[in-house]
């Protein structure tokens, strides 16, 4: 965690940028580094509340960019994202597994359900095709 310990051994040029998990950054000392300037800058795209409260010390900070979870947000992103969703639920109905389960996640027994909403008694009854 970048806590106020962690921030005063950085070097006055240091320049923080959080895109991972608010908590990984203390909001406060954060704050207070960035109002002293024993580091330069930071730039935050996750907050440990969110959306970042009115009151949080981070606003009036200076040299500082905030953004509202979104900085990974490209068209090209985006379209990346729709199509890896898609080539998920084709494996998912074609019988594989997702490339990225989620631990707990239901699994087969999605596959199950999918095939029932479908009227699929096999995976070898429909073909899925999601691109032109």
């Amino acid at each position: 965690m970048v806590n106020a310990q962690t921030l005063r051994t950085m070097k006055p040029d240091a320049i923080i940028v959080n895109t991972a998990r608010g908590r990984l950054v203390d909001e406060a000392a954060l704050a207070q580094a960035l109002a002293a300037g024993n580091i330069s800058g930071a730039a935050l795209d996750v907050f440990e509340t969110e959306a970042l409260p009115a009151d949080s010390p981070l606003r009036g900070a200076p040299n500082l960019i905030l953004t509202p979870h979104a900085a990974w947000y490209s068209e090209h992103a985006i379209m990346r994202l729709q199509e890896l969703a898609a080539a998920d639920i084709a494996r998912i109905l074609t019988g594989q597994g997702p490339r990225c389960p989620v631990p707990g996640s239901p699994g087969p027994s999605f596959l199950t359900l999918a095939r029932r909403l479908f009227g699929a008694s096999d995976r070898r009854s429909h073909h899925f095709s999601f691109w032109r």
